[in-house]
């Protein structure tokens, strides 16, 4: 005969507490300052940190994206580029969808293929669709996390601005959207989460003014 366990070995146990740690965020102005800055504008890295912060993907999304992965108002992204720099396939079947892009940056990406048809031709080489947006010149090669966010970093620390981490770009994406009053289930299809429960707990961090105008809801007056 079998023998049943007479009670519950998990009784007792309490679940873990989940904490969520509260991530530096740039808000729109300090955005459009640090993009602004000559030598942002003028860094290797300019367009991946333009896509980054104009879209809230993901750093390895933005380094894998090719010119077939944009069809003049979108991304489709198919693949990333790891940290070592080699292939991978993204984080999971959500992160195929389309993301879509404003009018400045659809026009900056035109001109940037134009720019990479010129800069093949010149180097005496055929300008194919499946060429990297983000790449490192003379051999064309695809920018790494890895070289991103070190470049990234340096690019903050000379600007003086308040320290952020590479993969707060993608932060920022979000808290902003939340803040300027977006759906949060929108947000979540933007950024391309499956459950909108991980936009609400990782990319939406309350600051003064967000909590300050919810309160001013309440509307009580004092008499």
């Amino acid at each position: 005969t079998l023998d049943y366990i007479k009670y519950n070995p998990c009784m007792g146990v309490k679940k873990p507490n989940v904490r969520y740690s509260k991530q530096n965020t740039w808000d729109a102005q300090t955005i459009t300052d640090f993009l602004s800055l000559e030598y942002v504008k003028e860094s290797t890295i300019y367009t991946a940190i333009l896509i980054l912060f104009k879209t809230g993907m993901r750093p390895g999304e933005v380094c894998g994206l090719r010119w077939c992965d944009f069809d003049g108002e979108s991304f489709s992204p198919t693949y990333g580029i790891a940290k070592d720099g080699t292939v991978t396939e993204l984080k999971n079947s959500k992160a195929h969808d389309n993301v879509y892009l404003t009018d400045d940056l659809i026009a900056y990406l035109k001109r940037l293929r134009k720019l990479h048809k010129e800069l093949y031709l010149s180097e005496g080489k055929q300008f194919g669709v499946d060429g990297y947006i983000n790449i490192l010149l003379p051999d064309f090669r695809p920018i790494t996390p890895n070289y991103l966010t070190h470049e990234f970093k340096k690019l903050v620390n000379k600007s003086g601005l308040t320290p952020i981490r590479l993969y707060d770009t993608r932060h920022s994406f979000g808290t902003n959207m939340m803040k300027n009053g977006v759906n949060p289930k929108m947000v979540a299809d933007m950024m391309r989460h499956t459950d909108v429960r991980v936009t609400l707990n990782n990319y939406s961090h309350t600051d003064k003014d967000m909590y300050k105008n919810t309160l001013d809801l309440y509307n009580i007056q004092i008499k």
